[in-house]
């Protein structure tokens, strides 16, 4: 027996640059968030900026 679930995940941050809300759906991350950098571009002000998932500080 098999049982299989699909989950969505979705992660909710700030831009660095602008303090506009951002979702990692927005940069295609909602299906495969990995722990680690993401290089990311802001949905409003259009600036680089990377995302650390679980990052040591």
């Amino acid at each position: 027996m098999l049982a299989e679930v699909n989950v969505e995940l979705e992660l909710a941050f700030d831009c660095p640059h602008c303090d506009k809300p951002q979702r990692t759906s927005e940069h295609g991350l909602n299906y495969d968030i990995t722990v680690g950098a993401h290089d990311l571009t802001c949905t409003q002000c259009g600036q680089d900026f990377e995302l650390n998932i679980n990052a040591p500080y």
